[in-house]
């Protein structure tokens, strides 16, 4: 399976012209796809190219005018990144993911998890003497569904973290997974008989650690295992939010950067609902888990009134977008939308369950994103720290958070 993918992302990668097409024909014909080798990829690129004497940075000559070899960059980009991921001698890809691998060695090794670990004490420094003095960034947080002394925050590479003293201690959750980041937490409604916790990996603001997919625990973090959406980080692939159903904490739905995924199966299973777009924030109308709102990286709004499973673009403006809903209003959806440079495009507003968006305020107006307290300077963070969150119990007051946070009590006009 991890080698139909490889090949499929070099496909589609590459494969942006006739040119990159062509090299794909040198592939080996009397091997099928999950059979083939980096070596394979290798030979039938240089085979195709060779007669064009390429030079180092990509560019032949064709009658006397100088071309541009499409997609020589991006190959030698792909094989400088396998190459310390394939069988040396063969070529041949990995067949199992890292935690895969772990989560086997685990089974036929226990003494090795992580309640038999040695007793470790710091030897320092325990301080930075300079920028945050040791403050680590938090991507996500999830709060348990009846304890409010119990919630979990999940960071870029440090893994999922929980407390139950409310911020007191604290315990890592994740320390048998090598250098993990979290995205995003779900925590289901029925989680105090369950025990069950689903995570998003890798670090879907500043990509420090790419996904190996969504995670379950059904004993309540001790241990974890892989789901049926999984990843080999050579695949690049970001899982950015999860949401799961009120009503059936067997269905959730996964914003990945490949599109929508979902499961009904309590994540055994997932069948993919969108694929066009890089899909980076996700939220449902308040009592209505039918009507999804989708945000991507590259300025578009898109709404589902069937659970997903059908998607229509409501906008399309700006860079990322995030998105916030209230049940004090089930009709309102709000975004917050960065420009081009970090900074503020706007704060658009729908009344209409997301079926159509007004911009009500734009960030020519006063730049929210901006590094300036009084909002007059220009560009911003917004491709890295962009958030909106509305009040729970009034719909129109909504606080924004880039390098600086804003508050409106007037719905997002001033």
């Amino acid at each position: 399976m991890i080698k139909k993918i490889l090949l499929l992302l070099v496909v589609i990668s590459l494969a942006s012209n006739l040119f990159a097409q062509r090299w794909i024909s040198q592939l080996p014909q009397n091997k099928n796809a999950q059979d083939l080798t980096l070596f394979d990829y290798k030979n039938a690129f240089d085979k195709y190219w060779t007669p064009y004497n390429v030079d180092n940075k990509g560019y032949y000559l064709e009658n006397g005018v100088k071309r541009k070899a499409a997609g020589w960059k991006q190959f030698h980009r792909w094989m400088w990144q396998m190459e310390g991921q394939i069988n040396p001698e063969t070529g041949d890809f990995p067949k199992k993911t890292a935690q895969q691998v772990y989560e086997e060695f685990i089974k036929s090794n226990p003494d090795q998890a992580k309640g038999k670990s040695a007793n470790w004490s710091s030897l320092g420094p325990g301080s930075s003497g300079g920028g945050y003095a040791g403050v680590g960034r938090v991507n996500c947080i999830a709060f348990h569904p009846s304890d409010n002394n119990t919630y979990w925050i999940g960071a870029p590479a440090g893994g999922l973290w929980q407390t139950s003293d409310n911020g007191s201690s604290w315990s890592c959750l994740t320390d048998d997974n090598d250098i993990l980041g979290v995205s995003d937490i779900m925590i289901p409604s029925d989680y105090v008989t369950s025990h069950t916790i689903y995570i998003a990996t890798g670090d879907r603001d500043a990509w420090d650690n790419r996904s190996i997919g969504v995670l379950k625990s059904t004993d309540s973090g001790n241990t974890w295992n892989s789901t049926g959406l999984s990843y080999s980080l050579s695949q690049s692939r970001m899982v950015c939010r999860l949401l799961v159903d009120p009503n059936d904490n067997q269905t959730i739905i996964a914003a990945t950067n490949a599109g929508v995924y979902k499961t009904t199966n309590g994540g055994t299973d997932w069948s993919d609902q969108l694929t066009s777009s890089y899909f980076i924030d996700m939220e449902y109308k308040p009592g209505d888990f039918n009507t999804l709102y989708g945000s991507s990286k590259y300025g578009d709004i898109y709404t589902s009134t069937n659970g997903g499973a059908n998607w229509t673009q409501t906008l399309n403006t700006g860079n990322r977008i995030e998105l916030a809903v209230s049940p004090a209003n089930a009709n309102y959806v709000y975004a917050i939308v960065a420009a081009s440079n970090g900074g503020l495009h706007g704060i658009y507003k729908s009344t209409n369950s997301g079926g159509s968006f007004t911009e009500v305020f734009s960030g020519s107006t006063k730049n929210l994103m901006g590094w300036d307290a009084d909002g007059g300077d220009s560009g911003g963070q917004g491709w890295y720290d962009l958030s909106i969150a509305v009040s729970s119990t009034d719909a129109n007051t909504i606080v924004v958070g880039g390098v600086n946070s804003w508050r409106s009590t007037n719905g997002g006009t001033r």
